[in-house]
């Protein structure tokens, strides 16, 4: 089993870089966090060099890595100095497969980063102390800059935070070829949803779920559409509206945020009322989640597959 190691830079003492209320050791625990929740579906183990907001050398976390044997370490940084966009960085003496992997990835953030209006400024090597001491292939991101206004508002919001850590998934997931974790059935929990009649076509575990998709899945599944319908996204929104599932409209292309997901199937198991940290603690302590996630995350395929898959079930 693959051993990947997040790195969130800084912490403790060492706030990073600083701007408009911001302050990188928290962004990048954060990130990290929800970058290795999003692995969570995948044969796979992460650990986090911290999880707390804590002192810690570059020497420790690359010790930390090599003493567990990893295969692959992502450091996760913030930049500043008053530019914008995205950058990666391998060590100046990188072998061949560091560079592969980290080429792989950094195509898959960069790809985020661009549909979000964002510039790619380049795949570059440095002599960064987590490049250099760790004994496997590394990596170091930069995620846009906190000290300037454009990148600093969409840092601030949890759900692009969310966005970012999908990316960063899913280049992982890409780089290092991880497999899903299968149920007890040798099925994938997206591959279960489409041979059960509830989806089309494979979807990317790490892709956000819409109101559109998100919305026919769960018709389907109570039989108000099938597949022979003719695809109407904003019908299918009306109709969960209809069903009493949802009470106000919503954009068919706009993404599901945990608290409106954990309400939706929360109701759809007659349990009610509209409270999105509860709903999403009901999930929990029905034994759904493995974690608790803030209301305005985005939900993801992986996520969705698995938690309504758990609920079919019972």
């Amino acid at each position: 089993m693959a051993i990947i190691v997040i790195d969130p830079g800084h912490g403790g003492s060492d706030p990073g870089a600083v701007g408009y209320g911001l302050r990188e050791k928290d962004l990048t625990l954060d990130i990290a966090a929800k970058t290795c929740d999003a692995l969570r579906s995948y044969v796979a183990d992460v650990y986090m060099t911290r999880d707390t907001d804590v002192d810690m050398e570059p020497a420790q976390r690359a010790a930390l890595a090599n003493r567990l044997g990893a295969a692959y370490c992502l450091s996760i940084h913030i930049n500043a100095g008053g530019g914008t966009g995205f950058e990666s960085f391998v060590h100046v003496n990188a072998g061949d497969r560091s560079l592969a992997l980290g080429d792989i990835i950094h195509r898959r953030v960069s790809s985020f980063y661009n549909s979000s209006g964002f510039m790619d400024r380049g795949r570059k090597n440095a002599n960064f102390a987590i490049l250099r001491l760790t004994q496997m292939p590394a990596l170091l991101l930069e995620n846009l800059f906190v000290d300037t206004a454009r990148d600093a508002i969409k840092l601030a919001v949890p759900a692009f935070r969310q966005q970012i850590a999908n990316a960063i998934a899913a280049g992982l997931v890409q780089a290092l070829g991880l497999k899903l974790v299968s149920p007890a059935d040798q099925m994938g929990g997206i591959s279960k949803m489409k041979i059960d009649g509830l989806i089309v076509s494979d979807h990317d575990s790490t892709e956000n779920i819409t109101w559109g998709t998100f919305a026919a899945v769960i018709n389907r599944s109570i039989g108000r559409s099938s597949l022979g319908d003719q695809w109407n996204p904003a019908g299918e929104v009306a109709k969960l509206k209809s069903a009493g599932l949802i009470f106000s409209d919503h954009d068919e292309k706009g993404e599901v945020s945990w608290g409106e997901f954990a309400t939706v199937l929360n109701r759809l198991r007659g349990r009610s009322p509209w409270d999105p940290v509860a709903e999403i603690q009901k999930l929990k302590s029905d034994g759904l989640l493995d974690s608790v996630h803030e209301p305005v995350e985005v939900v993801n395929w992986a996520s969705f597959a698995g938690v309504f898959n758990a609920i079919r079930a019972n």
